[in-house]
């Protein structure tokens, strides 16, 4: 019976001391976890530098700071080095923004930023040949230069010679270089110019919905009474306002035109002669540059965009996510976005009457919202570039 008490006594001893031995060994275990979790992440965050000219606004300053305030937001440390002071926008934290001169040496600039740590990813927003040239001689393997527009453009109503050396430079600017493009379009065009990348890639441009969606619900500077169709963007020749105001003339009975941005004078002051020649200046609203576009973007019918080249359409994509149709001319790029996420929105005809027809006709034409959220949120596009120089 003596026997039975140890041997039952040293069994539950053994039990008890088993068991916290698992429990310690649990407990190391979970510590251990999550100390990895902790340094994985550590050694996931990278230190990044965005290039531009300027902050001076546009759609690629806007993509830039995008991309800036998700890259900070997800831990990384992220600097922008720009090359003028000029800037429209207004950061609260400007100490990692750098200045430095155009015409001077780069290289200074990163031995001194680099004492420490070097930077792991360097993303060139800039499209000056004497910016992106200074870059491409720091020859750091981790640079990407983003291309936002159409290059061959540059060849157009050149005579054969210039043609000849104005390819070359392009194609000694970007050759043996990792590029990013903003979509399919700018990718054939680039390579169309006989560009041989190191590794190229279409990334669309970063969108910030929540932003984008909280600064839509605003309020308005300028109160509109009747319905209204809105172009938002800078005004030049390049957008061809002249047929926006031609396919208006057939929607002024329905709707007001709304237009938003700023540009030369000379190219305003055209417009305007045309619609006071048409007699629809009375429904034609220019409210110049708007800080916040969104808020008149949301509640418009429809947006319409008769640009004649474009990189990467950003307001067309902002007023889809807006759920605000978009209608634009038959251009490369437009095309290729319209037919992923709005395939009513194309215009076929060149003719601007059967234009506004289609429009009155394909006005309410629902779009699917969701699928261009889960395809073309910063967070996606900025995993995107870290893949580029995982992989």
């Amino acid at each position: 019976m003596k026997n039975k008490y140890i041997y039952f006594s040293g069994f539950f001893i053994l039990l008890a001391i088993s068991n916290h031995l698992l429990y310690n060994l649990w407990l190391l275990f979970d510590i251990i976890t999550k100390l990895y979790v902790k340094v994985s992440k550590k050694l996931s965050y990278k230190k990044i530098l965005l290039i531009n000219k300027s902050l001076v606004i546009g759609g690629i300053e806007t993509v830039l700071l995008t991309q800036y305030q998700k890259f900070k937001s997800e831990g990384h440390l992220v600097d922008i080095l720009l090359f003028n002071k000029n800037e429209d926008y207004n950061l609260e934290d400007k100490s990692d923004i750098f200045y430095f001169d155009e015409f001077k040496s780069i290289k200074s600039f990163f031995k001194q930023q680099e004492k420490h740590t070097k930077y792991d990813v360097i993303i060139c927003h800039a499209q000056s040949k004497t910016i992106c040239s200074k870059v491409k001689s720091i020859n750091n393997m981790n640079t990407v230069f983003v291309l936002h527009g159409i290059h061959s453009d540059r060849l157009l109503n050149k005579n054969i010679i210039s043609k000849f050396f104005k390819k070359k430079k392009i194609q000694f600017l970007y050759n043996n270089t990792n590029i990013v493009t903003v979509s399919n379009t700018v990718k054939k065009d680039i390579e169309s110019i006989g560009v041989v990348a190191k590794k190229i890639k279409t990334i669309y441009n970063p969108f910030d919905i929540e932003k984008i969606k909280k600064l839509a619900k605003s309020n308005k500077d300028e109160i509109l009474k009747r319905p209204y169709i809105i172009w938002v963007g800078r005004i030049s020749e390049i957008k061809n306002l002249p047929l926006l105001i031609d396919i208006y003339k057939f929607l002024s009975h329905k709707y007001d035109l709304v237009i938003v941005g700023d540009g030369p004078d000379n190219i305003k002051h055209k417009i305007k002669e045309k619609t006071n020649a048409i007699d629809i200046k009375n429904k034609v609203h220019f409210l110049g540059f708007q800080e916040n576009p969104y808020t008149y973007i949301k509640d418009a019918a429809a947006m319409i965009i008769t640009s004649k080249n474009e990189g990467l359409s950003m307001v067309a994509i902002e007023s889809l996510i807006l759920n605000t149709p978009v209608f634009s001319v038959n251009i490369p790029v437009l095309e290729e976005v319209l037919s992923k996420y709005y395939p009513s929105g194309l215009l076929l005809s060149k003719k601007p009457q059967e234009m506004a027809k289609y429009i009155i006709d394909n006005i309410n034409t629902p779009i699917n919202t969701k699928k261009i959220i889960n395809e073309l949120s910063s967070e996606i596009s900025n995993r995107l570039y870290m893949d580029f120089f995982d992989k």
